[in-house]
């Protein structure tokens, strides 16, 4: 759903913290332990709140998971892991494609 996937692009983008975590700066990062920083998955998981609470394809079936429980919170987390990284694989490929000139897609 191309729809979707713009909308999980502007959530990432509009929110700083998330970008930051899923996508930091180059150069030396600081610990997690002590930082009181987010981690991927819960910034996974904040995607998943932002985008489907009021989506009216998803936001019945979302609005039943409970996030107390780890199992069901994981599941979700990790379905916006995926999609993110199918999207950076294809972005990627496309690149590569292109090539240093950008003539490379016919």
């Amino acid at each position: 759903d191309n729809e979707l996937s713009f909308s999980l692009l502007t959530k990432i983008c509009e929110d700083h913290n998330i970008k930051q975590v899923l996508y930091p700066p180059l150069g030396p990062q600081p610990t997690m332990a002590n930082s009181g920083a987010t981690w991927k998955s819960e910034a996974h998981w904040l995607l998943c709140v932002a985008l489907f609470t009021n989506h009216p394809q998803y936001q019945d079936v979302f609005s039943h998971v409970d996030p107390k429980k780890k199992g069901i919170k994981v599941n979700w987390a990790n379905k916006i892991k995926n999609w993110l990284s199918e999207m950076e694989d294809i972005t990627t490929n496309l690149m590569k494609e292109l090539g240093a000139t950008g003539v490379g897609i016919k």
